[in-house]
């Protein structure tokens, strides 16, 4: 998998980079603890926001699903 992850970074520019690109790159890809703990620092909050927002969501999402 890695070795995918660096081609994208030779192919792509900084600017252009996915997360999983960016997160092996600015760690050097030699420790899976250190990409853990940046993959979870980058997808918590979202997580938080989908859970104080849940109710909205639902609601919104349940409103354009009927016909009118």
């Amino acid at each position: 998998m890695t070795g995918k992850i660096l081609n994208s970074m030779k192919v792509l520019a900084p600017a252009e980079w996915t997360l999983p690109v960016a997160i092996v790159s600015l760690t050097g890809g030699e420790s899976s603890r250190t990409i853990t703990e940046a993959a979870v620092s980058i997808t918590l909050p979202i997580v938080i926001v989908i859970i104080l927002f849940q109710k909205h969501l639902v609601k919104g999402l349940g409103a354009g699903a009927v016909k009118g």
